[in-house]
């Protein structure tokens, strides 16, 4: 769901044009959609659920102490958050960032040298060229399928605005 901006953030009338390819936005425009990853990947969903619930089973079968068996729960669980639990991503003036089941996590425009389209949504990464450490210190976006392209286009504004990358 592609959501607008706050009412005290919203911009005017005046602050956005129109160019050849729909609205441009002002750099005060946040940019910001939800992705439901039970929506986007129900069979991934169902077999991450489907995965954490039968560690949790075998972790309880095991005779560790409550605790122990709490914690490797949870370590299971978050492992899988990204095909079990929705997140929000926002685009504004500031950098990147994306909500999910720990707040938020985010990147200043300063920080990104790289952002890529990669399947299922956008990479933005501190390195200038793919490295090891993406897995660790990138951000994945994911951008639902049935609004990327108009996302793409809004994104691709405030890319070219920062001097990076290519859109999804």
């Amino acid at each position: 769901m592609i959501e607008e901006a706050p009412a005290a953030r919203r911009p005017t009338a005046s602050a956005i044009g129109h160019g050849s390819r729909g609205p441009v936005l002002d750099a005060a425009t946040p940019l910001e959609w939800t992705f439901n990853p039970w929506r986007e990947r129900p069979a991934k969903s169902a077999l991450a659920l489907t995965l954490t619930l039968g560690s949790g089973a075998l972790l309880g079968g095991l005779g560790l102490p409550g605790l122990a068996r709490v914690v490797l729960g949870l370590a299971v669980g978050f492992s899988f958050a990204s095909l079990l639990l929705p997140v929000r991503c926002r685009l504004d003036e500031r950098g990147v960032g994306q909500c999910g089941p720990l707040g938020w996590e985010r990147r200043r425009w300063e920080d990104i040298r790289r952002a890529v389209a990669v399947r299922g949504g956008l990479l933005v990464s501190p390195f200038g060229h793919a490295r090891g450490l993406d897995r660790f210190r990138a951000l994945l976006l994911p951008i639902p399928r049935e609004h990327r392209s108009a996302l793409g286009d809004r994104i691709a504004v405030l890319l070219a605005r920062h001097g990076l990358g290519t859109p999804p």
